[in-house]
């Protein structure tokens, strides 16, 4: 039996806590010879979903990924595991699994959380070596998402043991509670064509791109902006002031943190990912549109969401191209549906089981055991 732990900061509602609850899920139920259990940091909002899936949920009751004490009560943990599976590059937890000789896997999400001066360049050290020496498989969602780090930390091709591999949800349960009028009616956009957005409230998101293509439409354009999410709370108040400044507080909905996303995301016309520069590692939230058959547009400096789309949507260069193009889906109802409907074709193939089974696989390179999937 093999025995792998997932160690992750805190159980979040959205980005890393929306895989890893549909991968455990995935890995409980779809194998015969793997056993799973998940570490936490600290304690968060979807605790109660993850003692839900019926394995073992460990929250160590920290509020910092860099306390020391996270290195002796991980170590105690890892005694009875075979691999470790980090989702956070939290040094003591990396140095906790060396210590207890368990083989590491590093899985990479995105964030880098570098500083500057002193501290960013001793950051960028331990990341290298994360990459290059430390782990014993790293893996990444998109090349983009590889080519990210190895531009930030500065180690392009000095790897081995990296993996590049989709990661991704249970797309078939990507599924609205709510009928989208009644949605409509709720938030009063009933007749309205509605474009809309849901991510972390932060800079790399560039919802700002977003805003700025809306002040671009005709002042009589009946479209509606959707803006669903919260985090940096500089960042959004920097939002709320352009929405001030172009005037467009009767068109553009700031709703912050929503738990019904999917059913939001459901009664849009047109989803939009506006992230730029480094790029998304990947874009769950934009699969979540695809899943639900929702027409959808990124930015061509998107990174890994480009990668996702393929071609199953549109790119844009800029706020100007964004606002022409959603006038031309505004104006044609056919090729919004044609376009959604490949949308929801392409998502299959970034269903959580095919992500699982590459897990499955890095796993198995690193420790011998019983071969076989459930079923087989």
């Amino acid at each position: 039996m093999l025995r792998v732990i997932h160690v992750a900061h805190q159980p979040a509602p959205y980005g890393i806590g929306t895989l890893l609850i549909d991968l455990l899920r995935c890995q409980k139920s779809g194998y015969r010879d793997i056993e799973v259990a998940v570490a936490f940091h600290a304690d968060g909002p979807t605790m109660a979903t993850y003692r839900g899936i019926g394995v073992p949920v460990h929250c160590l009751e920290l509020s910092s990924g860099r306390d020391p004490r996270i290195f002796t009560r991980l170590r105690k943990l890892f005694r009875d595991c075979d691999i470790v599976n980090l989702h956070s590059h939290s040094p003591w937890a990396l140095l906790a699994a060396k210590a207890a000789r368990k083989k590491v896997v590093f899985t990479f999400h995105g964030a880098l959380g570098l500083r500057k001066g002193r501290l960013g360049r001793l950051q960028k050290a331990y990341l290298r070596r994360l990459l290059v020496r430390y782990c014993d498989k790293v893996t990444f969602a998109s090349a983009s998402s590889l080519s990210k780090y190895e531009n930030a930390v500065g180690c392009k091709g000095e790897h081995e043991g990296v993996e590049v591999f989709p990661y991704g949800l249970s797309v078939h349960e990507v599924v609205p509670t709510k009928d989208r009028e009644v949605v409509r009616r709720e938030l009063g956009l009933l007749g309205c064509f509605v474009v809309g957005t849901a991510a972390r409230m932060c800079p790399i998101k560039r919802i700002d791109r977003l805003i700025d293509a809306f002040a671009m439409l005709p002042r009589e354009n009946a479209a509606r902006l959707l803006i669903m999410g919260d985090g940096d709370s500089a960042y959004e108040a920097m939002l709320h002031d352009r929405v001030r400044d172009h005037v467009l507080n009767s068109r553009v909905l700031l709703l912050g943190y929503r738990a019904d996303a999917i059913d939001l995301i459901a009664a849009l016309d047109v989803f939009v990912l506006p992230t730029g520069a480094p790029g998304e590692t990947f874009g769950l939230a934009l699969l979540e549109a695809m899943s639900l058959g929702i027409p959808s547009i990124v930015f061509e400096d998107g990174g890994g969401a480009v990668e996702v789309l393929g071609d199953s949507g549109f790119v844009v260069k800029n706020p100007g191209e964004l606002c022409d193009l959603i006038i031309k889906l505004q104006a044609d109802a056919p090729m919004r549906h044609s376009v959604g409907c490949r949308g929801r074709t392409r998502a299959e193939l970034f269903d959580i089981s095919h992500t699982a089974d590459q897990f499955y696989r890095v796993y198995k390179s690193l420790v011998q055991c019983r071969p076989g999937m459930a079923g087989q």
